[in-house]
């Protein structure tokens, strides 16, 4: 048959069959606490984003009646998530690349895009259902009653 190691098998389902049921069990525990810790970051963006658009109510009713557009509040309010999102990629891309055993993964190279395009998205879609809400009440009434 052969000299049969680790370090023949090819595919990630050969991997996955020769690993021990320990580590398999502690892989489901880690990718269930990344789960998680993404999902509560997705959460606390949301959030943020929501208290963010309740504290400036009254200057987006200040831009309404000075004739600001719809898309212009609207890139005033994601433009500043947009450039932490980047910046925190620029970091913590580098980061994964520098823990071990992590440097030839495949399944990196598209995971990690695919995390910070449903974190835009979650960014882009949550500013977008905030700002249409403040966007529909009237002007005149949000500043009387702040």
């Amino acid at each position: 048959i052969g000299n049969f190691n680790d370090d023949c098998i090819g595919t990630m389902g050969g991997k996955w069959l020769g690993t021990s049921h320990n580590t398999r069990i502690m892989i489901m525990l880690l990718f269930t606490a990344a789960l998680a810790g993404v999902l509560m970051v997705l959460l606390s963006i949301i959030s943020v984003i929501s208290a963010d658009t309740g504290a400036r109510r009254k200057e987006v009713a200040l831009r309404k009646i000075h004739g600001a557009k719809a898309r212009d509040i609207a890139r005033m309010f994601i433009r500043p998530y947009v450039w932490v999102l980047l910046i925190a990629f620029c970091i913590g891309y580098p980061c994964t690349k520098m823990l071990p055993g992590l440097q030839d993964t495949p399944l990196l190279t598209w995971r990690i895009p695919l995390v910070l395009f449903i974190t835009a998205l979650v960014i882009t879609l949550s500013t977008v259902w905030k700002l249409r809400r403040i966007m529909r009440t009237n002007p005149s009434e949000v500043i009387k009653s702040e």
